[in-house]
């Protein structure tokens, strides 16, 4: 009898395992893009993007940028696994994503996030000239 018990329970959670099924890309909903002010033309780039992933289905936000003729598109996904899924739970989770854009030239860019959502943000980013060769240390963004 035990061993009939053991065998059902471990065949129910193996048939819940499977039906959670193979997490996808989805797009994220974003409340803030911060641009900082003040880099230069030889500056590591970086913006900011916060947001509330909606429930634990959504695991892990990343962030891609394509930078191309002023313009600076971010694509900013999670894995998303179905709702069906019983480990689930209706629970607004916040998150920060810093993304580094490297070295841009001097120049004004148009920064959009998720461009395709309803959560379209738009931002602007000004990178100045540098005044020497090399790179500064100075901290922009606090």
């Amino acid at each position: 009898m035990k061993k009939t018990l053991l065998t059902l329970l471990a065949l129910s959670v193996s048939m819940v395992l499977a039906n959670a099924g193979t997490p996808i890309n989805k797009i994220v909903p974003v409340s803030h893009v911060f641009v900082p002010s003040g880099f230069d033309s030889n500056d590591n780039s970086e913006i900011i993007i916060t947001g509330f992933l909606p429930n634990l289905c959504h695991k892990a936000p990343t962030a891609k940028a394509n930078v191309k003729d002023g313009k600076i598109d971010v694509q900013l996904t999670s894995l998303y696994y179905d709702e069906s899924n019983p480990f689930c739970p209706e629970m607004i989770v916040p998150f920060t994503q810093t993304l580094s854009l490297g070295v841009l030239h001097k120049g004004d860019y148009k920064v959009t996030v998720n461009a395709q959502s309803p959560y379209e943000k738009k931002e602007k980013m000004k990178i100045n000239p540098s005044m020497s060769a090399s790179i500064d240390d100075f901290s922009y963004a606090y």
